[in-house]
């Protein structure tokens, strides 16, 4: 691209300043048909683009999607952290094009000039993330291939993100200047896309699953759960992860599941109670990093009528009375506060557990499935995380491979592809 700048520069200039047809063979088919657009749509690519009316829009989007922000963030973040010292950004828009989250390095200098809240084409026109909600493709644009001006120094490459029924709902971008271009930097940003996906095709699944069930938390049965062949996929990381999740099946160790977000920890997990003795027994998954201090032993251990203000007459049971005879999986067990942790290694040891508020002991079978994208081992070292209780969980590990390593995308039918 770089070789190209002057071509594509006086490209530019002729098209949307001088007004006229390009035939410039620097100009790709796909961005030649976006440059035809911005015109059509009318937009001023000269333009400073601050709208207090279009601000206003983007706070009511951020507030509508939070929901979306809050589910795409952790794959976000930590794809910044790879690319944070590179000088790129990552931005998250919503399907009209609104800026929903930015993570953003010094790099990247923030003027008035090219200030923006929406990315969309009608708006902004020619630009990696709104040019990819409107083709509905990844897209990769660099420098004089933007319609607008101030974009000029920059190179962005984009994938949009579709919800469980393949409609788009935003797309996500790297961006950073253009004589930064990389030909990875697409490749990154497709990943991450597609994880995003996953995971709102694991949340509507569960949705769907609690709703027909009735139930509010995520107890499941046998023909409910994903098996190992549902994880399809050839790389030779997957295939011994599979591997080490079968034998985990039959044995009766507790598991700990290592790897990034959206690597299918849980499908992993599923799949190794759906193999094991246990497989006729409950299946109840908790998300131990959206559990609130105050109510985190109320969740896993239950309490009894009158234990606090608040609590239901009959009491609750806890996720591991609900798992009893089954297996407990506890995604994000490295987010555990450490009174809480202190707790579960006392039930994990002793296989009994203690509702709040009760002065009498309950007996409890539950095979524990772990997993964690954080380094349990640096925790440990650092305090954050109990020796004991590490050595309690880490019986069995499984590593699963990180976002880079996978080869496709989720399969909508009956299966997910790595």
């Amino acid at each position: 691209m770089i070789e190209k700048e002057e071509a594509l520069k006086q490209a530019w200039q002729d098209y949307f300043i001088e007004k006229k047809p390009t035939t410039s063979p620097v100009v790709r088919e796909v961005i030649r048909q976006s440059w035809k657009r911005t015109l059509e749509y009318g937009v001023d690519v000269r333009a400073r683009k601050d709208d207090p009316i279009l601000e206003k829009n983007q706070q009511e989007a951020i507030y509508n999607k939070s929901g979306f922000i809050d589910l795409a963030r952790p794959f976000i973040i930590e794809l910044f952290q790879i690319i944070k010292q590179t000088g790129f950004m990552i931005t998250l828009i919503d399907q009209d094009g609104y800026i929903l989250d930015t993570h953003i390095t010094s790099n990247i200098p923030e003027t008035p000039n090219y200030q923006t809240v929406n990315l969309s084409e009608e708006h902004i026109g020619t630009n990696a993330m709104g040019t990819s909600l409107k083709i509905d493709k990844p897209i990769e644009t660099w420098g004089y291939e933007n319609g607008y001006r101030w974009f000029h120094e920059f190179t962005t490459s984009a994938a949009p993100i579709h919800d469980a029924d393949e409609r788009i709902i935003g797309s996500v971008g790297i961006t950073g200047n253009r004589q930064t271009y990389s030909t990875h930097t697409l490749g990154m940003v497709v990943a991450v896309a597609y994880a995003i996906e996953r995971e709102l095709r694991l949340m509507e699944l569960r949705k769907q699953r609690n709703k027909t069930s009735g139930r509010t938390f995520e107890k499941r049965t046998n023909k409910d759960l994903f098996d190992f062949t549902d994880i399809i996929g050839h790389s030779p990381q997957l295939s011994e992860a599979k591997k080490q999740g079968i034998i985990a099946a039959k044995n009766h160790s507790n598991v700990l599941l290592l790897g990034e977000s959206g690597t299918g920890k849980e499908l992993f997990a599923q799949a190794i109670h759906k193999n094991s003795a246990r497989k006729n027994r409950p299946f109840v998954a908790v998300n131990c990093g959206a559990l609130p201090l105050s109510l985190a032993e109320s969740e896993l251990f239950g309490y009894v009528s009158g234990a606090f203000t608040g609590a239901k007459k009959e009491g609750q049971k806890g996720k591991f009375e609900l798992a009893d005879g089954g297996t407990l999986f506890l995604d994000e067990i490295g987010e555990l506060p450490l009174p809480v942790q202190v707790s579960l290694l006392r039930v994990i040891q002793e296989q009994q557990v203690v509702r709040i508020g009760a002065h009498q002991a309950k007996s409890v079978d539950v095979r524990v499935i772990a997993a964690t994208n954080r380094d349990l081992f640096e925790e440990v070292e650092k305090g954050g995380f109990r020796t004991d209780l590490f050595y309690r969980i880490n019986v069995f590990t499984i590593t699963i491979s990180p976002l880079k390593k996978k080869e496709g995308r989720h399969c909508p039918v009956n299966g997910t592809l790595y």
